[in-house]
């Protein structure tokens, strides 16, 4: 053991030196060399403390050094210092070593270069200053954990600092490199100055900023705010297995890939392309802005984005599968695919898609007054009910379609099913409904209104019902029914194979249809109620039913016939052209 009277200086530099135990009993600042290995027992040095050796330094007692710590055991060699009591009062520098073991009761500040692994415990904070570590470093702290100088780990670093924080490479200057890096504490912010791989995370908080691709290698549990930025580098999370969870997240990146193991919260979003798989409901509580696709799997769990004031959502592109999907977008929409339970979509610009469109429920889209097409390109398009508001509106559909509600400057339907309504109806402009061998039924219900500006149709049984005046585009169908509130004109071609019901105003509306040049006008039959009734047709007329009008004037290409059981009754004047030669015969219930 060595003894120096107080304020007194121990230097032992010989590099021929060769102690086996050395023990300091009292000194200032101590240093020593050693040609081998060197122990140092229980020491008290109340200056700095120098050692030098040609092998490994350990120690077998506690170290009390009230001043800096500096070890060179050259980089072939280990150095142990791990006395649960070991108090470095000043920062401990490992100029070479190979594995390196550092333990202190108190507060510990550590750097230097380690060929091998570092491991170091603190029984208050650690403070991380300049270092090279060839291995990994395991950082075990009951304290904050911090840096204050440049920090490259060739392999793993484990950072745990229980329930305080850790910041790291947040100083001006300093570059900050992990092969990789597991940390626990609350706080926790981190900036590399390359790609990050997260091996582990558990956190209060998560803030990161790497120069590179954000990855990770094991389970990830931050129960508040994760921010992840990584500039215009990838970030994939989640993909390998396993565990990922958030609290919220906020991401930054080029390609970003996130699979959470929980319910997802967007706290902010910018990216150029994202791809979120969730275990729970995604919903979002900041901007979120991806300029390619966004694809988003929330499994049978509700997605709602873009609801809250103030928040701004924009996508290139958007995929959802999901039960309940709710989207608001401050831009156009590109549906490039949906499967869902209930889809309501608000655009601030068009809606279009790009994929299929499976929902089985109730689809609500939004564009205001901007166009609305979906379908078109032959993917599959399905949805439970359609309720559409937009300018120009076109949808194709390889089902059924039930309107639950229109609102459109125009709109042109081709339905691979029927065509019903369960809501209200009103389209400004023309209307185009194509049903192919399928019924069209709207306005049938009570309370519902429909009006068109124009109606063009193609089905079997067609019975509409509209709340105003009614304009035949164009009909192709088996039978047609169409009671108007108003006058019923045409100003298209009209074929009907079989019967066709015309009701104006219940009587008090006219009713004219032919009169148009270059105009076809075919009916199987003709069943008519209206005022002023004036119809040419192009063929041979069979009028059928009970017929009433104010006055009538009829024009066939044929005979002009009725049916067994059928009425006629117009109060004012009736007129009959059979244009064919082909003879006039009405023998049913006759009333001028």
């Amino acid at each position: 053991a060595l003894t120096a009277a107080a304020g007194s200086d121990i230097s032992l530099i010989q590099p021929t030196n060769n102690f086996g135990t050395v023990g300091i009993v009292s000194g200032n600042n101590v240093t020593l060399a050693d040609a081998n290995a060197i122990n140092l027992a229980a020491s008290t040095v109340r200056g700095a403390l120098g050692v030098t050796a040609n092998g490994a330094i350990t120690d077998s007692g506690t170290l009390l050094v009230t001043g800096t710590t500096t070890l060179a055991a050259g980089a072939a060699n280990n150095i142990v210092l791990n006395d649960v009591a070991n108090n470095f009062g000043g920062a401990v520098s490992v100029t070479s070593g190979n594995d390196v073991t550092l333990i202190d009761v108190d507060a510990l500040a550590v750097g230097g270069t380690v060929s091998g692994d570092l491991t170091t415990a603190a029984g208050t904070t650690t403070a991380l200053n300049t270092m090279t570590v060839g291995g990994d470093l395991t950082v075990a702290s009951t304290g904050a954990i911090t840096d204050s100088g440049n920090v490259s780990v060739a392999g793993l670093a484990t950072l745990g600092a229980g329930a305080n924080p850790i910041t790291l490479g947040d100083g001006a200057g300093e570059t900050t490199n992990f092969g990789s890096l597991n940390v626990t504490g609350t706080v926790v912010t981190i900036t590399e100055d390359s790609a990050t791989e997260l091996a582990g995370v558990a956190a209060t908080t998560l803030s990161l900023i790497s120069t590179g691709a954000i990855t990770d290698s094991g389970p990830i549990a931050v129960t508040g705010a994760a921010t992840l930025n990584a500039g215009a580098n990838a970030i994939t999370l989640g993909d390998a297995g396993e565990t990922t969870n958030f609290g919220t997240l906020n991401v930054t990146g080029g390609t970003v890939n996130v699979s959470e193991d929980s319910a997802t919260d967007l706290a902010g979003v910018t990216a150029t392309t994202l791809t979120l798989t969730s275990a729970g409901a995604i919903t979002d509580s900041g901007n979120v802005q991806v300029t390619g696709l966004a694809t988003l799997n929330a499994g049978a769990n509700l997605i709602t984005l873009g609801d809250a004031g103030g928040e701004t959502t924009n996508f290139g592109s958007l995929n959802v599968t999901g039960g309940a999907v709710t989207v608001t977008e401050d831009s156009a929409t590109e549906l490039a695919g949906v499967s869902a339970t209930t889809l309501a979509l608000t655009s601030a610009g068009a809606i279009t898609d790009s994929g299929p469109i499976a929902v089985t429920g109730a689809a609500t889209l939004n564009a205001g007054a901007n166009p609305i097409t979906l379908g078109d390109a032959g993917e599959t398009t399905n949805f439970g009910t359609l309720n559409v508001t937009g300018g120009a509106v076109s949808v194709s559909e390889d089902s059924a379609t039930d309107l639950a509600g229109v609102t459109a400057t125009t709109l042109t339907l081709t339905s691979a099913g029927a065509i019903t309504d369960s809501g209200n109806i009103a389209v400004t402009a023309g209307a185009v409904l194509n049903a192919g061998a399928n019924p069209i039924t709207l306005g049938d219900a009570g309370g519902e209104t429909t009006n068109f500006g124009a109606l063009m149709v193609t089905g079997t049984a067609v019975n509409v019902t509209e709340d105003s005046a009614t304009d035949l585009a164009g009909v192709t169908a088996t039978t047609l029914t169409v009671t108007s509130a108003g006058a019923i004109t045409d100003s298209g071609n009209v074929s009907v194979s079989g019967l066709a019901t015309l009701s104006a105003g219940g009587g008090a509306s006219d009713i004219t249809l032919g009169d148009g040049v270059g105009e076809t006008t075919n009916f199987g039959s003709l069943n008519v109620t209206g005022a002023v009734v004036s119809i040419g047709e192009d063929s041979a007329t069979e009028l059928a039913g009970a017929n009433t009008a104010g006055t009538l004037d009829l024009n066939s290409g044929g005979a002009i016939t009725d049916t067994g059981g059928a009425s006629l009754a117009v109060t004012g004047n009736a007129d009959f052209a059979d244009t064919g030669g082909a003879g006039i015969t009405l023998d049913g219930t006759l009333n001028f």
